[in-house]
């Protein structure tokens, strides 16, 4: 809820199948009707939002399911990302400065999103022509990532171009490594974006190889530029730093 100038409240509401349910932790990883496996990432979100209410229902389905890749951080990312974009632009807001508004008491987020202005130049120019930028940034699992992607349409498929990411996961023992981990999540994210279902016909999953399930190919693929926020604080693992990468990447907007 918006008057166009201030957040008057974020009522979020998550419809969609449960994902510990049918284990032996269901017992233990839903408290009050919510699952932290398919809540996370937005019923603790550092956003300052006022009023905010988080609830789910589980939709009933004969299809299983379990973790993907970035767990609840993969759709709970790309959704309160989208909404803030929405947010922003009926407050008449650019979506960096608002952002930057509704995170300015968590630093590490704030750090974040200085170190991917200065990458990029977001706010100092424009997209070339005929190509758009689109922003986003999320915390996950102790680390935090921000990423600016530079877009176009052809033919009405979206296409990246070229892709700014900063991350502060405290200090970054092996930067190499943990490059290498953001850049492998903006693949598989964008693989998923773009080209990637799982087909299921008569309850039983058709796809069963890479020919129907395509990952980025060479050319495809954008030009990256990693960065790390300098920190002494405590390190994430490389395992976390990828999922991060890759719950952001379904985050495509134009």
């Amino acid at each position: 809820m918006t008057d166009k100038k201030q957040l008057s409240g974020w009522k979020h509401h998550i419809a969609g199948l449960t994902v510990m349910g049918n284990s032996p932790f269901g017992d233990m990883m839903i408290k009050d009707g919510l699952e932290s496996a398919v809540t996370e990432g937005v019923s603790e979100t550092p956003y300052a939002l006022t009023d905010f209410v988080c609830e789910q229902t589980v939709l009933p389905s004969p299809v299983t399911t379990l973790w993907w890749r970035s767990v609840g951080h993969t759709h709970t990312g790309y959704v309160m990302e989208t909404m803030i974009d929405e947010v922003a632009e009926k407050m008449n807001k650019d979506p960096w400065t608002l952002r930057r508004e509704l995170l300015a008491k968590h630093p590490r987020q704030v750090a974040v999103l200085d170190l991917l202005k200065k990458m990029s130049g977001y706010g100092r120019g424009k997209a070339p022509k005929g190509r758009a930028w689109g922003l986003a940034i999320h915390e996950s699992f102790g680390t935090v990532v921000g990423q600016v992607a530079e877009v176009s349409l052809d033919s009405g498929t979206p296409v990246v171009h070229r892709v700014w990411a900063a991350a502060h996961c405290g200090h970054v023992v092996n930067p190499e490594q943990a490059r290498t981990q953001i850049e492998g999540g903006i693949v598989f994210g964008l693989s998923a974006a773009l080209y990637q279902q799982v087909k299921i016909e008569d309850g039983v999953v058709q796809t069963g190889n890479f020919d129907a399930y395509p990952v980025l190919r060479i050319n495809q693929m954008p030009k990256v530029e990693v960065a790390f926020v300098k920190s002494d604080g405590a390190y994430s693992s490389e395992h976390d730093r990828n999922e991060c990468a890759l719950a952001f990447f379904i985050h495509l907007r134009l």
